[in-house]
């Protein structure tokens, strides 16, 4: 009995690593993908180093949008990285939550390239956004499955931390569809500023982090 136990845990940890291996190779592709939409400067006479730097100078919006959807996709795959972290099963419905957050990974290189291309039009940015938020609601999704799960994550039993990370994963979703949204708006300044929207993040996240730190605090030395 104890040794077909052990099969079913070792095949179990398995089925996890693959699982978790699968999420890693997507993450890895996009981000890889992102750099190969910045085409290198092409010129029909000779390359002087002042045409060199002013072709260069021509990719800068499209370094930007590179980094920017580097620095996401990173932040994203650290998320992505932690909750499996406390994940210690698995079914079906969190196999197809995890491919549905995939998807929208594996279409931010695409969605990058049109932000590089036509992001000064608010449609583009607005399906840039939604990229990103579709990501983030693909994170909140598993956060709330493995919550209400203690077949799932050992974590369930811990109330204010899973509160914490549906909060996070709510923010996030809310301030990309925000960013996106507000694009739409006839004033062009908030057109300019729904670009630098998502630096709220930086703030929100700290915010959140710090109040439900301070809450478990309180509520270790009110069980004391």
């Amino acid at each position: 009995m104890s040794h077909s136990r052990d099969i079913f845990e070792s095949r179990k940890q398995f089925q996890l690593e693959r699982i978790i291996l699968f999420s890693d190779a997507v993450f890895a592709i996009a981000i890889t993908l992102l750099i190969l939409e910045i085409k290198l400067p092409e010129s029909d006479g000779e390359v002087t180093q002042q045409v060199f730097l002013n072709k260069m100078k021509d990719l800068i919006p499209d370094f930007i949008g590179f980094f920017i959807s580097f620095v996401v996709i990173g932040q994203f795959w650290t998320n992505h990285h932690r909750l499996f972290g406390y994940i210690s099963g698995y079914d079906g419905k969190l196999l197809w939550l995890n491919l549905f957050m995939m998807c929208m990974v594996a279409l931010m290189p695409f969605s990058t390239h049109l932000n590089m291309q036509y992001g000064n039009l608010d449609v583009v940015w607005f399906l840039y956004s939604m990229n990103l938020a579709g990501i983030g609601f693909g994170l909140l999704l598993m956060w709330r499955h493995i919550a209400h799960n203690k077949e799932l994550s050992y974590m369930s039993n811990d109330k204010n931390f899973m509160k914490m990370a549906r909060v996070r994963s709510i923010s996030v979703v809310i301030i990309f569809i925000l960013g996106g949204a507000i694009t739409f708006l006839p004033f062009l300044w908030i057109k300019w500023l729904s670009r630098f929207f998502f630096f709220l993040l930086f703030p929100v996240l700290g915010f959140i982090r710090k109040k439900y730190s301070s809450r478990k605090n309180i509520l270790s030395q009110v069980t004391k």
